[in-house]
């Protein structure tokens, strides 16, 4: 059995996201195949250089530091020379996104490895929740403590990642995309330089620059996508924009109110039934937690073309259909709709992918088998 040592930030609102990963290592525990000696708080992985940002879990066993990223794209890794003096003290990095081309221009590109894609969920008995009544607790912020320690089982029930699961076929299916759309502004150089001090001033008008067009263009194309579904689909068509003030300022009449979607828990429901997902990448070409809830609920999706890469094989035709613009995602969508036999055989793959490669527990045993070959993963 083997026997580790967790450590992570729980500070930032985002660390919720890390319950995945507490979930899948509570899974391997009751397995028997490890023990969780001790978990520490630990508040300084950026502000120390040890790592990028603080979405990061860290697992050390038998002197081997395992460190898995959460943290979308690579906004806060700024180039292979900066991310090389990371990997120079740690053993294994598995990250969401992962990139074989930048990878290549790594000093130890042997130690950084594809981590799979996530979603905020939870199991019984997870740790997680007891960290983070431990941690509000020392923060002195009782009503948070409260909330944890006193809900705890609540929490896992209701985030519980078998319920995010399915795998039934239908005679007929809908689209379904739900989305949102984001402020977009200049952020000041010197805004981004006490962010990332590290960062020239030419650098950070450049990242400000970036930025700006990512959020632009993000929301442009989504616009346009909702736009055209609900031209071509009609009744067909599930979702829309959230409402929200950015939304009624640009595209009020693509807002919906449908709470199919716009209310979390019959989201989820709606996505284990007879709808196909239109997905595309996040910011920073992320590729988001609807992806995995989308294998969990063995489910056929669109996408356009995913920027990092996952474990396994997966491709277009085979787990997806891959579109290159709004236009041609309509168009695909058209297509996929009325091709139940190739909607049966997507859903199908994606459910034995998602038990394979991205089952909170499947997730983590793989990448400890890569750390720990001889332990018996």
């Amino acid at each position: 059995m083997l026997e580790c040592e967790l450590s992570f930030d729980p500070s930032s609102a985002l660390s919720m996201n890390l319950s995945f990963l507490f979930a899948g290592l509570t899974l391997l525990e009751k397995q028997g195949l490890l023990r969780i000696r001790r978990v520490r708080h630990c508040f300084d992985f950026k502000k120390s250089g040890k790592y990028p940002h603080r979405l990061i879990l860290e697992l050390t066993s038998q002197g081997k530091t395992l460190a898995f990223d959460i943290g979308d794209g690579y906004q806060d890794i700024h180039s292979p020379e900066f991310f090389d003096d990371i990997l120079s003290h740690t053993d294994y990095y598995f990250k969401t996104s992962y990139s074989s081309e930048f990878a290549s221009r790594l000093k130890y590109p042997d130690r950084f490895f594809r981590l799979g894609v996530i979603f905020r969920c939870s199991c019984e008995g997870n740790r997680f929740e007891k960290e983070m009544a431990r941690y509000y607790l020392g923060k002195r912020q009782y009503k948070s403590a409260a909330y944890y320690a006193l809900n705890e089982k609540k929490i896992q029930l209701s985030g519980d990642y078998r319920k995010f699961q399915a795998s039934e076929h239908f005679d007929s299916y809908d689209l379904m995309m739900w989305t949102r759309l984001w402020k977009v502004g200049k952020t000041p150089a010197s805004d981004i330089q006490k962010v990332y001090p590290e960062l020239t001033i030419e650098q950070a008008r450049e990242k400000s620059e970036y930025i700006y067009n990512m959020l632009q263009q993000t929301n442009e194309e989504r616009i346009r996508l909702v736009r055209l579904l609900k031209s071509e689909l009609g009744g067909r068509f599930i979702g829309g924009l959230a409402d929200d003030e950015i939304s009624r300022r640009e595209a009020p009449e693509l807002i919906t109110q449908d709470d199919r979607v716009t209310v979390r828990e019959r989201y989820i429901e709606t996505g284990k039934g007879n709808v196909i997902n239109l997905l595309s990448k996040g910011l920073h070409g992320c590729i988001g937690a609807r992806y995995c809830e989308s294998f969990a609920a063995g489910r056929a999706f669109l996408t356009d073309r995913m920027v990092y890469e996952l474990p396994g094989e997966l491709r277009d035709g085979r787990n997806y259909s891959e579109y290159s613009s709004p236009e041609d995602a309509a168009g695909k969508a058209v297509a996929l709709l009325d091709d139940v036999e190739l909607i049966h055989k997507l859903e199908s793959n994606n459910t034995e992918y998602y038990n394979k490669y991205l089952r909170p527990d499947m997730l983590m045993r793989n990448a400890l088998k890569t750390a720990f070959p001889e332990s018996g993963f």
